[in-house]
């Protein structure tokens, strides 16, 4: 019996909150941009204007949680604040893979995946 206490303690310490957020778009991006809560897909050299919400476990947070998030190769993508709270200006550095890193309250939450593709005629 104490043994099943302990991993249902041991599993509890485990279990944790789910993070996320959703994208709303600032600007009229290309058709090419996808903003999605799991992956960001911009083309080299194009900018996309966003207002970030975010989530805990499905529900909306508060207007008081501090959000950032952050390139982790910034010769990738670029993520630049804006001027007003939760809004940020994504950009498109050079065709690759990489993650954003999303921080609420200064706390590391998860990271969401970025692609930046090749430029192509059809924007």
């Amino acid at each position: 019996m104490r043994w099943m206490a302990l991993l249902v303690a041991l599993g509890a310490i485990g279990c944790g909150s789910d993070y996320n957020v959703e994208f709303r778009s600032l600007t009229v991006p290309p058709k090419t941009v996808s903003l999605d809560d799991d992956q960001v897909q911009i083309p080299a050299s194009i900018a996309v204007a966003v207002e970030v919400t975010p989530y805990e476990d499905g529900e909306e947070m508060g207007e008081d949680v501090f959000v950032e998030l952050v390139s982790q190769n910034h010769g990738v993508i670029g993520v630049d604040v804006a001027l007003e709270e939760r809004e940020f200006v994504l950009y498109g550095v050079e065709p690759g893979s990489t993650d954003i890193d999303l921080y609420f309250d200064d706390d590391f939450v998860g990271s969401i995946n970025a692609v930046i593709t090749e430029q192509k005629d059809e924007l």
